[in-house]
C-alpha cells in the first residue's frame, strides 16, 4: 500500500471512529464568506436658512476684460466680464464716481449672475450682471469700494459660505437675494454674511470698508 492510501486510510478510520463516539456524521466545515466593510454614510447635512437662501445665489469670481464711461451718464461703467469657461457677460455698473475704467481692466471683482437681466438706459443697455461693493459715509462724502477676491483666483470660481458645501445655484434667486443683501456685511475687511466669512478659492475675500457696513 502507497504511503498515500494508507494515510487515506488512516484518516477514514478516524472519521469513522469520532463518528461512533461523537454520534454525529462528521461534516466538512464551510469556510464563512468575507463581509465587505462599507464605510459610513455620511448624514446629510441640513444647512442653516439663510445659507440655503445663498446657495439660491450664483456669486462667482469674474474678471474685468473692458471697461468704459457710459455716454450721457456720470455714474455709470460699461463692463465685460469674463466669468469663466470662455463665456463673457456684459453689464453696467453705478461706480464710475469712484473708480476710473484703468484701474479695473483685468482685476477680479465678485458677481452675481443669475438675476434677471436688466434693461438700463432706456434700453440701450442690457445688464447681465450686478458687482458687490462696501460702501460707508454719508452722501456727499460717500465712499465705495468694491469686494476684490485673491487675485489668483480662477474666473468663475463658485463664491460660497466659509465650511459650507453648497449645491448649484438654480433659477432666479429674487426672494432669496433679498434676505441675502440684508445679511452681507464687512467683517475684519472682508465678505461676512451674518458674521461667517465669505469664500473663493479657499481664500477670504477683501473689501477696505469699515466693519458692518453693507455689501452689495
Amino acid at each position: 500500500m502507497s504511503k498515500l492510501a494508507s494515510a487515506i486510510s488512516s484518516l477514514e478510520k478516524l472519521i469513522s471512529h469520532l463518528e461512533s463516539v461523537t454520534g454525529q456524521p462528521a461534516v466538512p466545515v464551510q469556510a464563512q464568506p468575507k463581509q465587505q466593510k462599507t464605510a459610513p454614510k455620511k448624514e446629510a447635512v441640513e444647512l442653516p436658512a439663510l445659507v440655503q437662501s445663498f446657495a439660491k445665489c450664483e456669486l462667482r469670481v469674474t474678471q474685468v476684460k473692458t471697461c468704459a464711461p457710459v455716454p450721457n451718464s456720470d455714474k455709470l461703467l460699461l463692463m465685460t466680464l469674463d466669468i469663466g469657461k470662455n463665456q463673457t457677460r456684459t453689464f453696467a455698473a453705478g461706480v464710475a464716481q469712484y473708480y476710473k475704467p484703468e484701474e479695473l481692466i483685468n482685476k477680479k471683482i465678485v458677481t452675481i449672475l443669475n438675476l434677471k437681466p436688466r434693461p438700463m438706459c432706456e434700453g440701450t443697455i442690457v445688464s447681465e450682471a450686478m458687482l458687490f461693493a462696501g460702501s460707508y459715509g454719508e452722501e456727499a462724502n460717500r465712499v465705495v469700494k468694491l469686494c476684490f477676491p485673491d487675485q489668483s483666483v480662477e474666473n468663475g470660481t463658485r463664491v460660497t459660505v466659509e465650511n459650507y458645501e453648497l449645491p448649484e445655484a438654480d433659477g432666479q434667486p429674487k426672494k432669496h437675494f433679498d434676505k441675502v443683501a440684508e445679511e452681507l456685511k464687512a467683517l475684519d475687511n472682508c465678505m461676512a454674511l451674518n458674521g461667517q466669512f465669505l469664500m473663493a478659492g479657499g481664500k477670504k475675500i477683501a473689501v477696505d470698508v469699515p466693519n458692518g457696513s453693507h455689501l452689495g
